[in-house]
C-alpha cells in the first residue's frame, strides 16, 4: 500500500499543527502532521507565512506533548512565496523540491534535509540555516539581510564532496560551511565577470579543480551592493571585503576560468574537526598570528596567520599574501 500523502490545507498557518494538513487521496483533516514516510506537499499561487512554533497537545492520559512534523520528502509548487518563521526547523528525512517559479523564504528559521534541495530558490535572512546532504545543483541561494545583530545566514554542505550551482547577494555577513572531507587546505575565489566569482577549494599540493565533487565549491557567486560611487554606480562587496585586506590578482589556466584570483582563503577559517567556513571576519574580529592575537582590519600582507593542520595534527602558519 503506497503511503498516504498529505497536502497542505492552504493560507497562513502553523507547519506542526495537524489541522493544516489533509489527506490528499479523501481530504480528510489528518490526526497527526506528516512524519516517516510520509510524503508532504505546500501549494500555492499566494504569498503566505507559516510558523514552525511548538504545537503543543495532551494525551488522553494527560501528558503534554508538542507535534514534529518531519515528512519523508517536502515538495512546494506553485508561483507563491512560502515564509517560513519560527522557533523549530523544517526537516526531511529525504529531499526538498521546490517549484521553478517559486522562493521559500527562511527567516531566521533551519531547514535541513538528509538528502538534497531541487528547484527553485531559497532565501535566507536573519541568521537562517540551510543544511544539505547533496549538491545544490538546480536550486538559487539568496542571501537576504540580517537584522539580528548576531549570527550568520549560513549554507551548511555535509561533505567537501558537495557542491552550489547559484548564489546571490552573498554579503560579509553570511556564511558557507563545508564539511571538509576532501581534504582542502584553503580556498581561491576565482573572478568570472563583473560580479560573478567561483568558489573552488585547494589541496594540499596546492591543486584546484571546478569540476563537482573535487575542489569545486561553488560555480556562480554574485556578491550584494554596499554601496554606490561617486557617479551614482553601484558597488558590490568582493572577495576582499571577506578578509579586511587588499587582495592578491593572479590568472588561473586550468581551461575553465580565467581572471582574477584571490588567493589565501579570503574568509576561510578552519577547526580541529575538520570543518572549514567560509564566512567575513568583521572588523574587530581576533585572528591568531606568530605576532599575537591581530585585529582584522590591522592585517597586513606579510603576516603569518596561525592555522591548525587537522591532517598532522598541529598547528601551521600561511602568509597574507
Amino acid at each position: 500500500m503506497a503511503d498516504t500523502t498529505y497536502d497542505w490545507a492552504g493560507g497562513d498557518g502553523d507547519f506542526n499543527n495537524p489541522s493544516m494538513w489533509k489527506d490528499a487521496s479523501t481530504g480528510a483533516t489528518s490526526s497527526y502532521p506528516p512524519n516517516g514516510q510520509t510524503p508532504a506537499v505546500i501549494s500555492t499561487d499566494t504569498d503566505i507565512t507559516i510558523s514552525t512554533d511548538p504545537s503543543p497537545f495532551i494525551d488522553p492520559y494527560g501528558n503534554h506533548y508538542s507535534y514534529d512534523t518531519v515528512p519523508q520528502t517536502l515538495t512546494f509548487s506553485g508561483t507563491g512565496t512560502v515564509t517560513f518563521t519560527g522557533s523549530d526547523p523544517v526537516k526531511s528525512n529525504g529531499g526538498i523540491t521546490i517549484g521553478s517559479q517559486q522562493t521559500v523564504v527562511l527567516d531566521g528559521v533551519t531547514m535541513s534535509t538528509s538528502n538534497g534541495v531541487s528547484g527553485g530558490t531559497i532565501k535566507l535572512e536573519n541568521a537562517a540555516n540551510l543544511s544539505v546532504n547533496a549538491s545544490l545543483d538546480t536550486t538559487t541561494i539568496d542571501f537576504g539581510g540580517n537584522t539580528t545583530g548576531s549570527g550568520h545566514n549560513t549554507v551548511t554542505l555535509a561533505s567537501g564532496a558537495y557542491s552550489l550551482s547559484n548564489i546571490t547577494n552573498f554579503t560579509p555577513d553570511d556564511s558557507i560551511v563545508v564539511q571538509n572531507s576532501s581534504g582542502y587546505t584553503n580556498i581561491e575565489w576565482i573572478k568570472t565577470g563583473t560580479n560573478t566569482y567561483a568558489l573552488v577549494g585547494v589541496d594540499q599540493y596546492g591543486g584546484t579543480s571546478s569540476s563537482k565533487g573535487e575542489n569545486y565549491i561553488a560555480q556562480n557567486v554574485s556578491f550584494a551592493q554596499k554601496s554606490t560611487d561617486s557617479s551614482g554606480n553601484p558597488v558590490y562587496y568582493t572577495p576582499a571585503d571577506l578578509y579586511g585586506g587588499a587582495a592578491a590578482t593572479g590568472t588561473v589556466s586550468d581551461g575553465t576560468f580565467q581572471g582574477d584570483t584571490y588567493y589565501t582563503g579570503n574568509g576561510l577559517s578552519s577547526s580541529s574537526d575538520n570543518t572549514l567556513v567560509i564566512t567575513c571576519f568583521l572588523s574587530g574580529s581576533m585572528i591568531r598570528t606568530t605576532k599575537g592575537d591581530v585585529a582584522v582590519e590591522d592585517m597586513q600582507i606579510g603576516d603569518e596567520v596561525v592555522a591548525y593542520d587537522w591532517q598532522n595534527n598541529k598547528d601551521i602558519t600561511r602568509s597574507v599574501i
